[in-house]
């Protein structure tokens, strides 16, 4: 599992990191990063569809599970 480096702060950084993943393999975007690059954050239905789109673009889905609030 890759999980995503503090250097991750734009939209466009999430996307290379994207663009190297292979298929099945994962990477993990914690909240406080998400917030970040997808404001207002995940509390917001625009930004998870904004994130929804750009893991799509890229041949990648989301899994989100909300309990787990790291």
């Amino acid at each position: 599992m890759a999980t995503v480096p503090p250097t991750i702060t734009t939209v466009t950084d999430l996307e290379i990191l994207l663009s190297t993943l292979g298929v099945w393999q994962i990477a993990e975007v914690p909240y406080n990063v998400f917030d970040l690059i997808f404001p207002p954050g995940t509390h917001d239905p625009g930004a998870q569809l904004r994130a929804y789109d750009v893991a799509a673009a890229h041949g990648c889905a989301i899994w989100n599970d909300a309990r787990i609030k790291r």
